[in-house]
Order: C-alpha cells, then structure tokens, then sequence
C-alpha cells in the first residue's frame, strides 16, 4: 500500500539514520563543479578532459555523474573524470556535472568548443544510374580543411562496402567497371592526425543487361536411362541495350565446359557416369554471369519382381467380392521417389491403370458372376521400365437357375408353342437348351439372358418342357429350370416301309410300300396325307398311292425310307437297306506263290463280282479236285494241290475253277491256270583250264561251272577254301570265273555253288589249285647261289696264293679232281650235288696243309666244282631224279668265262696271253605246252690247250 503517510514515515526514519533532517521536496545543499581541461576551446586532435565535483561539505552517498546529454560519460562517489586523448568535434557541446545524495540532486551545464582538422568526407558515384559493363567513379572529398595544422596530403581516404575497406583512394577517386556483384552499401573514409571520419553511405546498385541465368533440370529426380533436360535462362534482359541473341549461354559440370547451348536448352539421356556439380553461364558484351550450382545425382532403380494374388481365392462363388493386389518389389536410391503407374488386365484387355507412390495396389470386383472368370495379370511401369506379373485364373463357380413359361398346356401335331426361358442376374452371351422328356430338342445362342422361341411338336404324347443354358466362354451350365407339362394330340402315326422281296437278285421286281396305321379323320382327310419315297435321305419319288416298283439292280442299292405328310406335320419310317444281290462273274485263277515242278503249290480262285456266299470248285483235267465256300469278303479260296504232281510245264494249264452263288443257272468257269513254273537246279560240274589244276605263278586260270538243268534267272557263287570270292547272276546255265596272273596264295580249293528263284542251292565238287615258282625265280635263286660260292672261292685262293710254296708244283695233275668227286664227267643225281657240298668242306679244311699246289690249280679245280655244282643244283630242280644225262637238241651261247684257267693254261698265258682257254655255255630252252622250260650248260675247252671240257644236255622231262 502505497500513501503519503507512509512517505513521509519512510523520510523520517532515513533521514534519523543519516543524522540530518531534510524536508521533502528540496534542492541537494552542494555546489557540483565542471571544468575542462586543457581549455573549453580545442581543436580536433587535442586531449581533452571533463571534471566533475563537489565541494565542502559533502552528505553522505553522495554519487558524482559527468553526462553529455543524457549518457552517462563517468559516474563515481564524490568526484568523476572523463577524458579522451583525441578530442573530435562530435567531442563538442554541454556536458553536465550531475550530484545525487539520498534521492536528492543537483547540476551544472557547461558548454565545449572543439574545433574541425577537416570535413567529414563525402562519397559521390559517378554516373549514378550505371549499366553492367560501363566505368564507374568513387570520389570522396572533405569540404573543409584547417590549413593551418594540416596540409592535403596529410588526409588519407580509403573506400568502404558494408564497413569493410576495399580500396585506399590515393587520390580521393577510385575507378572500376560496373557489376552486380560489386551491389551494395559504399562509404569512404578521411583520415589525418589519427583522425577519421566516414562519409554517409551511398547504396550502388547497377543496373543489369541481364539477369543472373538460372540453371533447372527437368525432370528434378531423374532415374537411369531417362531423357534429362538442361534449361539455362535469364529472366531479366535490357532489350534496349542486347539482343536475345546477344546472350550466349554454356553449361559446365564441375567447372568444365560441357556443351554450347545454342536454345539456352540440353537433353541427353541419364546415365550414372554424368553425376556432379552442374551450372550455367550467360555471356554478353564481355559479361559473364554464372548460375548457381545444381548438383545432379542420377537415381537408380530395379523392379524385381510384380506379383498378382487374388483373394480371397482363385476360385469363388458368385456374388463375392474379389480384390486384385499387385505387389512390385523394387530398389531405388535412398532419396528417389518411385512413381508407380499400375495396369490390370483381363487376358490382354486394359481393365483398369492408376499411378501411386506405393509398392503396391489393389482393385476390387464386386459381386462377381461366371462372366467375370478370366486370367488376370497386373503390370507395373516406373519411367521406361515395364513388369508384368505372372498370370493368375479367377475362376467364378455358380450361375443362377432360369426360370421356363409355356403359353398353353395342350397342343396338337403341327401347332406352335411358345416358350420363353430366362436368367434375369446373369450376362451373356447365351446358349439356350430346351429339353422335353429330358431330351435337348432346340439350341439357341442369344446375347440377351433370355429367350423367347417357338415349339412344334411332330409327334403326340405328353411332353415335360424344361430349359437350361451354357456360359460356352467360361464352360459353366446351369441347373435345369421348372418343368412344365405339354400335351401334344396325333394327327397320324409314323409310316412304316415295306420291300417285296426281300432278297432280290439284278432284274427281279421290286415293290415299295409306305403307309400310316392310324390316321385322324376328323381333323384331317386322306387326300391331305402325302406320301414321298427317299433314299439316303434325298427324295427318289411321291408315291400317291403308297406304293413304286422298280426292277432291282445294284445301282439301286442303298438305305430308303418313306415320309408322310399333313398339315406341315412330316412324319419318317424306320430305314430299309436294300442290298441287290449280284451273279458271280467269271472267276479268276492264279496260283498263290511259286509253282516249282514235282512239288506242291497253292492255287486261288475269285471273282470280282457276286454276292455272297460263293461256292469255289477246282478241277484238274475236267475232274473235280475239291471246292471251297467263300462267305465274307475276308475270305479267299485257296486250294492246297498236294494230291497232283506236276511234271511238266504243260500240265500246268489243265486246271479250271468254277464260281456259283445261285444254284447251276448261275455257274461260271475260269480260263486254264497260266503261271511261271520253276524248274530246280542240277548239280552244277566244275572244270579248270589248265584242267590239271596246277598252275605257273603268273599265268592265267579259268574255272568253269555248267549245270544241265534250271530256270533262270541262276545265281553262281564262287568260294575259295570255304571263303566267297564271287556271286553273280546270269540268265544262262553256265557261268566261268578267271584268275589272271595267278599268286601262290590264290592256290587251294575252289568249288562253285548254284541256286535260281527256286531258293535251293546245289554246290559243285572241289578243284585243288597248286601254283608254282615261275622260271625267272629259279634262275634268279641259281644266280644269287653262283656268286655268293664265286665270291667264297676268290676269298680262299687269294688267301692261298699269300702261302704259295714253288717246290710243291710238280704235284698239280694229281691233285686236279682231289676235290672235285663228280669226276671230270659230271653225274646228274642229288648224290652229285652232295658230293660236291662236302668237297666244299675237305678243302676249306685241307687246303692249309697241302705243299706244292699252285694257286692256278686250285683255283681251276674250284671253278669246275662250282659250275658242275651249279648244274646238279639246275638239273635236280627242273628235271628231277634222273641218272643219266638227257638227250636233246642244244643252242651254243657265246663264251664268255675266261676268269678260272687251268695250270697248262696258266703257263699259255704267260708265253701268250691271248690264247686262253674258254669255257662256254651253252644253254638249251625248250618251250612246249605240255612241259616246262630247262635250262641246259655246257662248259668245254678246246682240246689242243688241254683244258677239260664238261658239257651238260637235258631231255624233255
């Protein structure tokens, strides 16, 4: 509570507790005091101090306050100082000294002159409405200066944007080309003596040619392989300076030019390799502005898999509510935002598409009917990528009851009834079923869920009418609706068709008759009924009386029926298959397989024509052999002839068949059997040219295989040691096969095996082929034998020859046939041949320690040992184990051999080497064609030079 009372007690007791009693409301008793120092008249720069106090007596908390205005400079308890080492002249003016005790107060004013160095400066920009491009001038100018204390070049200007220095102006002006970026709050500063002053701030805003371009990227979250959209503009543009065209914008990335954009416009393709810093840059008349930076980060995504479920199953009632989900699994990049645009379709029929921003949707079917079954599949698209689900079957089970309405209850033949058969819930298209009795007897397709038809009845009776349909593209059938009862009165019964005679043969007569058993004369006249003949469902004739004859032929065969008619009513008999019955035509017979002479064979009989059952009789020379009944037209007749043997080609042609199916009258015989009859082989008789067998290697064989009897074609087949060597077929009966230049391993057995279409073979006896050596080898053999012993016997002489001994030379006519025990007159056994081999050995042994045997000697007795057993080895080979020399005619060759002389010839030599001793041989050839070729030699020596001369003569083996 707040009163005056209270004051006034408050004063009081402060005033106890200060020890003075001062009355409300009155002056501080002090006298404050202000001085300054150095002087109240300064000059900027100077020092300048205010002093502010009080005298005796001073009250007790007292506070001493130095003011300038109504700030509060210095504030102390009983006397205050303020002072500043450089005074300004905004340091000029009233200061007051201000003494407050006890909530009372007292003050003294007084005034400052402090005196200007210089101005405070001033900033002029020249031109003030400057463009982008253009110069532009800062001056700054102090207005005043004390030329007293300072000079000009003592101030110092320096230039400002927003407070921070720019630039020292030495000459007070500064000059630079306008930009925007260079925009804002300019001031210059003037400075002398640790004095400064700020000029007033001049705002600079230039005016721009063209405004800073703006870089955008369409569209914002761009995914990979979508098209990308580069857009740089500047929205403001000085037309009276530029052209639109004038402007030439660039777009950059990290820095790095990119792409010249001609349009201001860019578009490619995203891809992850084209992530980073992007900008644009406009540039006219040497300006050049840079947008700010767009940071492209190319988003990724992966549909992985679109799923379609159907629930709450795939199978359901009619009348439920069915919900198609699509679910798509895909991955995106943390910050990219998928749009999901989702497609159902019905088989390949869009039934419903919406864009989401969910990995998944749902689209609902209500109170579904059979119609609504179908394959349903969902597709989901995000940018160019597009998955379709798998494929699901809804299937609708259930389809509603129609409901049936006939017009009347009773009805006669020929009458319409009309009907008309409903499902009013269900959709179409339709197929209508109308049954009566449970028998389907109309079919109707409709698009509408119901029918409306007509009815007529051909038959009487009572009828129950019933009707169902089909959904046929979703294979789905109703129950069968209510049945209604139908009575349907006869006009007239079915016809029944009669033919007379039933079995009928080709020219008889025939009669049809066709007639209703009951008919209903009051409703109708006999001369309204009409009657028609058909066959195979075409009508053949009217029968006005009821009746057609015809004479029956096959060409008339076939199923007939007869219809009655009345008053639109048509009524059918039952079928009557006629079937003509046909004579047995002329048989033909053949035989059933091979007929080969003395055997069995089997013969068949038929006829093209005739109606079964036919009886088969075969005869042989006008007898009857056996018959046979043919009674379906599986059935053949074929006769077994195991009873008659046929020797001949001739007996071939007596046998006949006979064909009946209508007693006598209708028998009809066959022309003679006329078919290829078989004859067997015989065995075949094997022969060779030479017909010895034995052959000269080299020389040409031939074998010959003849047989007597056989009907060709015939198939020889050569075999050599069980081997076959040949096949051939020949229409002849003999065939011959020929081994030129026969080899030793052609030799061994031969024999030849025939066969022709009887299928039996026969096969010849054996031929043994030997070959043997030919000539040229032997002489060959002989030759090799004479030089191999030659070179053996030069060996040894001229080793003998190093050993010679001169006082042994009166022994050589002893020692001339030592070694040579075929004597001087050669005998022509194999005992020959064997003396001479083992001379061959004493002498290899002996000749060692024989003294006084010249080298001539032994080499004469070598040589002639040599050639005579050269001769036994000819003669045992070619002529055999003959005793005596053959006689025969001989051919004298020219002598040639004079290298082994004996020692008379020796010493002729030396006295006169031109008369030497000649061996010669003959050689005798004969050449016949029943006997081999023989070699013949003959070795003499002209008796004058004493030589021994051995001659050896063959004979004709």
């Amino acid at each position: 509570m707040d009163t005056l009372p209270h004051r006034l007690l408050l004063l009081t007791l402060v005033s106890a507790c200060a020890g003075q009693e001062d009355p409300l409301g009155t002056e501080l008793a002090v006298t404050p005091e202000i001085n300054f120092l150095p002087s109240d008249k300064i000059v900027e720069g100077d020092s300048l101090e205010v002093r502010c106090r009080v005298r005796q007596p001073q009250p007790p908390r007292l506070k001493v306050f130095v003011m300038k205005g109504s700030t509060v400079l210095k504030s102390r308890s009983k006397k205050a100082f303020w002072n500043t080492s450089l005074a300004q002249a905004a340091d000029g003016g009233n200061y007051t000294c201000k003494a407050e005790a006890n909530g009372r107060q007292k003050s003294v004013k007084r005034a400052v002159h402090v005196a200007e160095l210089f101005s405070t400066p001033v900033l002029t920009v020249q031109p003030i409405d400057v463009f982008e491009g253009e110069m532009l001038t800062f001056s700054c100018k102090s207005a005043h200066m004390d030329s007293q204390r300072i000079n000009a070049t003592d101030v110092k200007y320096h230039l400002y944007k927003e407070n921070i220095k720019v630039v020292d102006l030495p000459s007070g002006e500064y000059r630079m080309t306008a930009d925007v970026q260079h925009d804002g709050n300019y001031s210059c500063q003037a400075e002398a003596k640790s004095i400064q002053k700020q000029s007033l701030v001049i705002v600079l805003k230039t005016k721009e040619l063209f405004s800073t371009p703006v870089l955008t990227v369409q569209p914002k979250d761009v995914f990979e392989e979508e098209l990308l959209t580069f857009s740089c503009k500047s929205a403001h543009m000085d037309s009276q300076r530029i052209n639109a065209t004038d402007v030439k914008y660039h777009l950059y990335k990290d820095n790095v030019k990119v792409v010249h954009l001609p349009s201001g416009e860019y578009r490619m393709y995203a891809d992850l390799r084209f992530n980073g810093n992007y900008s644009c840059q406009a540039k006219a008349k040497s300006i050049q502005k840079r947008s700010l930076v767009f940071v492209l980060k190319i988003k990724v995504f992966t549909i992985n898999k679109v799923t379609l479920m159907i629930l709450p199953a795939t199978e359901v009632q009619r009348d439920t509510d069915v919900e198609l989900k699509c679910d798509c699994d895909a991955n995106a990049s943390e910050t990219a935002t998928l749009t999901y645009q989702y497609s159902f379709y019905k088989y390949q029929q869009l039934i419903h598409t919406e864009n989401h921003s969910f990995s998944h949707l749902s689209h609902h079917l209500h109170a579904v009917r059979v119609p609504t079954s179908g394959l349903y599949s969902c597709e989901v698209k995000i940018l160019n990528a597009t998955v379709r689900s798998e494929a699901e079957f809804l299937r609708v089970t259930g389809v509603e009851t129609p409901s049936l309405k006939v017009s009347r209850g009773e009805i006669s033949e020929g009458e319409e009834l009309s009907v008309e058969c409903t499902a009013p819930k269900e959709e179409g298209p339709f197929t209508f079923n109308l049954y009566h009795n449970s028998t389907l007897f109309n079919t109707n397709s409709s698009k509408e869920n119901s029918l409306s038809t007509k009815l007529k009845f051909e038959q009487s009776g009572v009828y129950e009418v019933h009707c169902s349909y089909e959904l046929l593209l979703f294979q789905a059938t109703s129950e069968k609706s209510n049945r209604e009862v139908v009575a349907v009165r006869e006009l007239f019964s079915k016809p029944v068709l009669t033919v007379q005679p039933r079995n009928v043969f080709e020219g008889e007569m025939l009669t049809f008759s066709c007639k209703s058993a009951h008919i209903d004369y009051q409703r109708i006249n006999a001369t309204d009924v009409k009657y028609h003949l058909y066959k195979e469902n075409i009508k053949v004739v009217d029968l006005p009386s009821g009746e057609y004859r015809m004479t029956a032929d096959v060409q008339h065969d076939g199923n007939y029926s007869c219809q009655v008619e009345a008053k639109s009513i048509q009524k059918r008999s039952l079928a009557f298959a006629l079937k003509t019955k046909v004579l047995v035509s002329k048989p033909l017979i053949e035989a059933w397989g091979n007929v080969v002479l003395g055997r069995p064979f089997s013969i068949v009989c038929r006829s093209v024509r005739g109606s079964l059952p036919i009886t088969y009789t075969l005869l042989f020379k006008g007898e009857t052999v056996s018959s046979f009944i043919v009674h379906s037209p599986q059935d053949r007749a074929v006769f077994n002839v195991t009873s008659i043997t046929v020797n001949s080609r001739e007996e071939i042609r007596d046998f006949k068949c006979l064909a009946q199916n209508l007693g006598d009258k209708s028998k009809r015989p066959s022309l003679a059997l006329n078919t290829t009859v078989i004859e067997p082989v015989s065995d075949p008789q094997l022969t060779a040219l030479p017909s010895t067998g034995n052959v000269v290697e080299g020389k040409e064989l031939i074998l010959f295989c003849p047989v007597k009897d056989g009907s060709p074609p015939i198939t020889f087949k050569w075999y050599h040691n069980g081997k076959i060597i040949n096949s051939s077929t020949t229409e002849e009966r003999k065939h011959s096969y020929t081994l030129s230049k026969i080899e030793h391993k052609q030799g061994g057995r031969y024999y030849c095996q025939v066969q022709n279409t009887d299928m039996e073979s026969r096969r010849s006896g054996e031929i043994t082929v030997t070959v043997k050596d030919a000539p040229w080898k032997i002489a060959m053999i002989a030759f090799i034998i004479v030089l191999l012993l030659s070179i053996v016997t030069v060996s040894l002489i001229h080793y003998i020859h190093k050993k010679d001994d001169p006082s042994h030379s009166g022994s050589q006519s002893a020692f001339s046939w030592a070694y040579c025990p075929c004597g001087p007159t050669p005998l022509y056994t194999p005992a020959c041949l064997k003396s001479c081999l083992q001379s061959w050995d004493v002498l290899v042994r002996d000749f060692q320690d024989i003294k006084g045997v010249k080298s001539q000697h032994l080499l004469w007795v070598s040589s002639h040992c040599t050639f005579t057993l050269l001769h036994c080895i000819i003669n045992y080979c070619f002529v055999g184990d003959s005793t005596s020399p053959p006689e025969v005619p001989h051919l004298h060759l020219t002598p040639y051999l004079s290298l082994f002389p004996s020692p008379l010839q020796a010493r002729e030599r030396r006295k006169k080497p031109s008369s030497i001793c000649k061996l010669n041989i003959d050689l005798f050839l004969i050449c016949s064609k029943k006997y081999h070729p023989i070699a013949l030699f003959r070795a003499a020596s002209s008796p004058a030079s004493g030589v021994h001369a051995a001659s050896i003569q063959t004979n004709k083996t």
